[in-house]
């Protein structure tokens, strides 16, 4: 994974990503529509589309853990969780983001690199309960951001797509199913 982790490192610096610093209400909204976005795709049925969504969770963790000039190091030893139900994957998530709220709104003591930290962790963990590989999976999302083209918004702190791109790849997230029949 940390090969993964240092991909999406050097895309973030190649986007100018890392010299955006952005406000505590800007970062927990990002966070806020990534989720929104794998709620969206489970809501849909569709478990491909929302592991690619997990997967744009652990991008902007990195790069918010690149911001705070952190490497992400999340556990090697996931433990797999027993239930696989998409509700209690997304209370999962939900409660990291919340734990980063808290870090970064409440100062609770909490650094954020650890909350970001335990953000990829919980990602990578539902992954698997999902039955997809995380490294898979997330070697499709980074070659789809790299294929992408775009500049930084400094007004809204992201980074936008060039409307109209027809070489962006397609990521096949099948390609991660564990048991791929």
């Amino acid at each position: 994974m940390k090969e993964l982790f240092n991909r999406i490192i050097v895309w973030g610096a190649d986007k100018e990503i890392h010299n955006i610093q952005f406000e505590t209400l800007v970062q927990i909204d990002f966070l806020l529509e990534e989720l929104r976005e794998v709620i969206k795709e489970f809501i849909a049925g569709n478990t491909d589309a929302a592991v690619g969504e997990i997967c744009d969770l652990i991008v902007y963790s990195v790069n918010a853990l690149a911001l705070l000039k952190s490497e992400p190091r999340p556990n090697n030893d996931i433990v797999i969780m027993n239930d696989s139900h998409h509700i209690s994957i997304i209370r999962k998530i939900n409660i990291e983001i919340k734990n980063i709220i808290d870090s970064c709104w409440f100062n609770s003591g909490v650094p954020a690199s650890s909350s970001y930290k335990d953000l990829i962790d919980v990602c990578c963990k539902c992954m698997r309960v999902l039955g997809y590989s995380p490294e898979i999976a997330l070697e499709e999302t980074i070659k789809k951001i790299e294929s992408r083209r775009g500049a930084m918004n400094p007004i809204t702190g992201k980074w936008e797509k060039f409307i109209g791109q027809h070489d962006i790849y397609t990521p096949d997230y099948s390609k991660a199913r564990i048991n791929n029949d």
